[in-house]
């Protein structure tokens, strides 16, 4: 359980399953991912150095994302494009009591609908042991964040990155941040939709199908 829940095992789970199996989906579909342990922000250039030095040769406005392994509904994930902004973030008050982090290459070019970000839930009953029989349940959502996401600077200057309700779309996070706590019908269905209502935004009925066949769902 600890594997699917907690980030970092995630990320240590896929790494596995992507190196014994370099052309499935999932190792096409991950982004760059790693996780490092940070107890003093004094160690952070040593950290760098040992687990990410990918991030030691980032390039002017590359954007990554920073999610804490323990915590949820979004609470402490940041967006950041230059080690600076990293170094702050790690040394805030915030952060103090966090010690294990997965970094991911962002995203910066996701599909939008209606000029927004969304992730898509799908809920999975896993069955067994040896084997394991996994069922997908068709009726998948589509998470929205609640802001529209940024268009790329004029010039080719990187996007803002600085607005996280543009960048998230955590639904807890959206709740919290924007509506006070709750979630009325008609916000609701702002944010969460389910994902057959947009396949005309998705290349159609074809077009969705292809989707639901790549998460592993049934047509």
């Amino acid at each position: 359980r600890k594997g699917l829940i907690r980030k970092a095992q995630l990320a240590l789970a896929v790494h596995k399953w992507r190196s014994k199996r370099p052309d499935s989906l999932l190792a096409k579909r991950v982004p760059e991912t790693h996780v490092f342990e940070l107890y003093d922000i004094e160690y952070f250039d040593e950290v760098l150095i040992a687990d990410v030095p990918e991030l030691r040769e980032m390039s002017p406005g590359e954007a990554w994302i920073l999610k804490p392994n323990i915590t949820n509904q979004a609470l402490g994930v940041r967006v950041f494009d230059d080690l600076g902004t990293l170094r702050q973030i790690l040394s805030s008050e915030e952060a103090w009591n966090l010690r294990e982090w997965v970094v991911q290459r962002y995203v910066d070019r996701p599909l939008l609908v209606d000029g927004r970000k969304f992730h898509v839930r799908t809920y999975v009953l896993a069955v067994g042991a040896a084997p394991m029989r996994v069922l997908v349940y068709d009726q998948m959502l589509a998470l929205f964040a609640a802001d529209a996401y940024p268009a790329a600077g004029e010039g080719g200057r990187p996007r803002d990155i600085s607005n996280l309700d543009a960048h998230l779309t955590n639904t807890c996070r959206i709740t919290r941040q924007k509506l006070g706590g709750g979630m009325t019908p008609e916000e609701e269905a702002k944010h969460v939709r389910l994902l057959d209502e947009i396949s005309g935004e998705l290349g159609g009925p074809a077009g969705l199908r292809r989707g639901k066949e790549e998460i592993g769902g049934p047509a």
